[in-house]
């Protein structure tokens, strides 16, 4: 029998062999970053949130993931996260302070950090990167300064606590630039704008503010959308000629967002043969569940799933995460170097919401349940690790097709069909659907139609609605948008015009 890496859930003094959790394994060098990024555990644990390992023992949150195998920890800096009447933003309130005493927290146990610097005063991603309200009047000259100044002061802070970042990244998700608009890269109508010019100028300033402090610092430039190759060297290409002196390459991956997990290995084998800089995904995220911690709508609902290619369950959450290490262990060079889980331990606690007054719209994605219990899928950064023998996967479910079609039309049913299998990915399998009788096409009503699915007895199924309009589907070839992608086997729901994936009863 093979042997697969699993959790066992101690309940009652008994071991219980029922939550086994599939972890396929990658060879992984010691020094490979798992990270997670912690910016809100501190607003969280001031608003009454509390931690428990997976056996509900009350613990310190950043050694329950320490133990569960983290070894980074990233904190985002805002510069002055309050509101015009000076009340805090919430989202973490992560200013200077803020990361002065989690990152203390970590150092203490060995963790390494990474410090990301947004150079705002509350979120900045590639939709908005608003600047700070106390730099909005400066002119550019006086920005350049500021940047630096505020970069420098920083580190000078922290390196007097004992608290000096082992990486700083120098701003977030920075495809569209940042610090609008002195380094925003496209205008909007007759907006005046910095373009790429005014964003190198601003990166040098704090990339010469790191290097000053401290030449042991790792320096990263950071994008989103890691599945698309081209977002990346829109913005990397012009870094490059610029030749700006940075280390390493982050990017932003979540599944249901930026593409397929091939997408993203075929965009970082590129990045890593371009521009020969070393790659980490600086922010990734799957659902556990699809239930709603603080009744404040959830970020990933309903059908993200489907996207993301993965159930929303504890052992699809693991699944996810143990594909992306793979995927970046496996960069060409050895080039990818590390991956950060983003807010593993955003749990709900009022006061700690994304906005102050709103509530948390991320807690289906921790690591933690809503009540802080550490979820067997925390455990997968350490298992992945364990030299096991991965075991066949395994169809669990299949989804079967529901067509509408005109009676007399030519019946085209699709090759392929959505699966779910034992470690909870989507994927696509191939199917033999049985002869159709021409004669049951031709009148109104609705005939079943069976395929067989290798290695699932209970094969595929497909109900088939015959209607009188002529014009309802002429082309049923439809199916053919679904495809297997990558070694992750994740699915690409094509055009599903007049489809509609049911599961099998």
């Amino acid at each position: 029998m093979k042997s697969v890496a699993f959790v066992l859930l101690v309940l009652g003094g008994l071991v219980s062999l029922e939550a086994q959790l599939l972890v396929r394994p990658t060879n992984l060098k010691a020094s490979f970053m798992m990270g997670a990024d912690v910016s809100t555990l501190d607003q969280v644990e001031r608003s009454g949130g509390t931690f428990q390992d997976a056996r509900g023992k009350a613990g310190d949150a950043l050694a329950i993931l320490k133990a569960a195998g983290i070894n980074w920890i990233r904190l985002r800096l805002w510069v002055n996260p309050v509101d015009a009447s000076g009340q805090p933003v919430g989202g973490g309130n992560n200013d200077l302070a803020s990361y002065l005493r989690t990152a203390a927290r970590a150092k203490k146990l060995g963790l390494r950090v990474e410090a990301d610097f947004h150079y705002s005063d509350f979120w900045a991603d590639p939709s908005k990167q608003p600047i700070p309200a106390a730099w909005a009047g400066l002119s550019t000259a006086d920005l350049h300064k500021q940047m630096y100044r505020y970069t420098f002061d920083c580190l000078k802070a922290m390196k007097a606590r004992g608290v000096l970042p082992d990486m700083v990244q120098i701003g977030n998700e920075i495809n569209n630039g940042m610090m609008w608009p002195a380094g925003k890269l496209y205008a909007s109508g007759d907006e005046n704008v910095g373009g790429m010019e005014g964003l190198i100028a601003l990166l040098k300033e704090g990339i010469r503010a790191t290097r000053d402090t401290s030449k042991n610092i790792r320096i990263m430039l950071h994008a989103a959308e890691g599945g698309s190759n081209a977002a990346f060297r829109n913005l990397f290409d012009p870094l490059t000629a610029a030749k700006l002196d940075y280390d390493v390459i982050g990017l932003s991956f979540y599944p249901y967002w930026h593409g397929k997990m091939s997408d993203l290995e075929s965009n970082m084998n590129d990045l890593a043969s371009r521009y020969k800089k070393d790659l980490v995904v600086a922010e990734s995220a799957y659902a556990y569940t699809l239930e709603d911690g603080d009744g404040f709508p959830n970020a990933f609902g309903p059908g993200t799933d489907k996207l993301g290619g993965y159930r929303a369950t504890v052992q699809g959450q693991a699944s996810e995460i143990a594909d992306l290490i793979g995927i970046v262990a496996g960069i060409s060079d050895g080039k990818g170097i590390g991956v950060f889980y983003w807010e593993p331990a955003w749990i709900p606690a009022a006061g700690a919401g994304w906005k102050t007054g709103e509530g948390n719209n991320w807690d289906n994605q921790a690591l933690f349940d809503a009540h802080g219990k550490a979820l067997p899928s925390l455990d997968v950064f350490r298992l992945v690790r364990q030299k096991v023998e991965f075991p066949d996967l395994l169809v669990s479910s299949v989804e079967g097709v529901s067509l509408k079609i005109a009676t007399g039309t030519v019946l085209q049913l699709p090759k392929q069909v959505n699966a779910v299998f034992n470690d909870d990915s989507y994927r696509v399998v191939q199917v033999k659907w049985e002869e159709v009788d021409p004669v049951q096409l031709e009148s109104v009503g609705r005939i079943t139609v069976r395929g067989s699915v290798f290695g699932y007895p209970a094969g595929a199924v497909a109900v088939i609605e015959l209607v009188a309009n002529a014009n309802l589907l002429g082309d049923a070839g439809f199916q053919a948008g679904i495809q297997v992608s990558g070694g992750t086997g994740q699915i690409g729901l094509g055009n599903t015009d007049d489809v509609e994936l049911m599961k099998e009863d």
